[in-house]
């Protein structure tokens, strides 16, 4: 089930981000913390886009983001994907394709 996240579901959305951030080229660039990823995310939950996939009542995957416009073309608007994270068990699943159909809708 695809559905926007709540401020309950900010903890499992870190645990998610964590191992993916400490693999991604951000992190021999910046200082990484759960303090920060939990204000980003609070942030996101009050002025952008923050989805969640579950799966037996556990959160699975998320898909953050927020919506603009072209700095070309301001009547144009356009999804920005800040974070997208499906569990790796998860990831041969739909679960990925449901949370960015829900994001586009």
């Amino acid at each position: 089930m695809i559905r926007p996240a709540t401020v309950a579901d900010i903890d499992p959305i870190v645990e998610m981000a964590r191992p993916f951030l400490d693999y991604s080229m951000f992190a021999d660039h910046t200082q990484i913390n759960d303090d920060d990823l939990i204000q980003a995310l609070c942030n996101l939950l009050d002025n952008g886009i923050c989805l969640v996939a579950e799966k037996d009542s556990k959160i699975i995957g998320a898909l953050c983001g927020m919506m603009s416009q072209f700095w070309f073309s301001p009547k144009t608007k356009v999804a920005i994907e800040l974070g997208w994270l499906i569990q790796e068990e998860h990831r041969a699943g739909m679960s990925a394709v449901r949370l960015l159909n829900a994001f586009e809708d």
